[in-house]
């Protein structure tokens, strides 16, 4: 992978004005415009992000895009956008009902199936969080008290994922079961049909959003190596720019 250099909010805002004809905006949610915290379930957006999405929305073809279950991100942003969730399984576009991906059905039965039989070793990992999102299984390690086991919950997340059918990921401090196939980078590309797009992510999940995309301008928040041409330090500098464009 490339490695992006850290831009300027006024570059990048310079850069997403350029773009003609107007480009549809596409945003990851957890870490990208609000912060990783610790509780999964306390990632609502505030107000002020509340009013940055209502006037980005105004402008723009603006989608949010994450791993999330459409219900949960739902509930953190009570607007009526346009969402892709469960890392492209569905996608609800304002005013129209939520659409699933072929054989969605099938991968939440086999997510339930999962989730309901998970062996009791699991249950005495004291602080591991793990949801089921109906088309995915996350393991979420934040609060995990003993942070060297990690590597050994994901090698069991990851023989269940195969021994199941599915796809294996990890993002930052967690291990995922997902649906094979399935992935942001792709369901962007359907929805844009070719149109100029500007894409940001903070997490490796959100590279399949830029290697399906390059070229697209491609955002990275945060450190790490990324396809992304061009890097912002953190959420707040992300929201700056969505202020300014």
């Amino acid at each position: 992978m490339e490695v992006s250099h850290l831009k300027s909010v006024d570059y990048i805002v310079g850069k997403i004005k350029e773009i003609n004809p107007e480009p549809m905006i596409f945003l990851d949610y957890d870490g990208t415009i609000v912060p990783i915290t610790r509780d999964p379930d306390a990632c609502f957006a505030d107000e002020s992000l509340i009013r940055i999405l209502k006037s980005v929305d105004s402008r723009y073809d603006l989608y949010i895009v994450t791993g999330r279950s459409y219900n949960t991100i739902r509930k953190f942003i009570p607007l009526d956008l346009n969402f892709v969730a469960v890392h492209g399984a569905v996608t609800k576009k304002k005013g129209q009902e939520p659409v699933t991906i072929e054989g969605y059905d099938h991968y939440v039965k086999v997510c339930d199936a999962i989730f309901e039989k998970l062996p009791p070793v699991f249950h005495d990992f004291k602080g591991l969080r793990y949801e089921n999102k109906a088309g995915a299984i996350v393991f979420n390690y934040w609060n995990l008290e003993d942070q060297g086991k990690i590597k050994n919950i994901s090698a069991m997340v990851k023989g269940l994922a195969e021994s199941n059918g599915m796809e294996y990921r990890e993002g930052k401090m967690i291990s995922e079961i997902r649906i094979p196939g399935c992935n942001k980078g792709e369901a962007i590309r359907r929805l844009r049909s070719e149109r100029p797009a500007v894409i940001a992510g903070d997490d490796v999940t959100d590279e399949d959003s830029f290697f399906y995309n390059r070229d697209a301008l491609l955002i990275k928040v945060g450190e790490g190596e990324t396809l992304a041409g061009f890097r912002l330090k953190d959420y707040t500098e992300m929201r700056e720019v969505l202020e300014r464009i």
